[in-house]
């Protein structure tokens, strides 16, 4: 178990590699790491853990135990007007198998847009 500036250092540097993996996957984003994330820093309202990510407040958890509902209030209170999501993936998981948690609301909003997407392209 990793604790105090060793569980810091590990989120920050999960929070690169989320960014890294978005921009590497997604063309045109430029996601980066938010400085003093969350209630960080001294300030009054949260922050979502990745920055410049348009309809998404990303909250980035690199833990081997899974708190969904704790997770997801932080990022609900950075969120704003965007979608809260969580990222969160396991020491030995690869980036490709870390979990998305959304709330369903939220998930039915994004899947009927994809699907008009579809429906547009046909």
């Amino acid at each position: 178990m990793v604790s105090g500036r060793g569980a810091k250092q590990k989120g920050d540097r999960f929070e690169r590699q989320t960014a890294d993996y978005l921009n590497e996957r997604i063309d045109g984003l430029d996601a980066y790491r938010t400085p003093l994330s969350g209630m960080r820093g001294g300030r009054e309202t949260a922050t979502p853990d990745l920055s410049n990510t348009p309809g998404v407040a990303i909250e980035c958890k690199r833990t081997e135990t899974i708190s969904a509902r704790k997770w997801m209030q932080q990022a609900v209170e950075a969120a704003g007007d965007a979608a809260p999501v969580v990222i969160t993936r396991q020491n030995r998981d690869a980036m490709d198998d870390a979990l998305v948690i959304m709330r369903l609301g939220d998930w039915v909003d994004l899947y009927r847009s994809h699907l008009r997407e579809q429906e547009n392209e046909n």
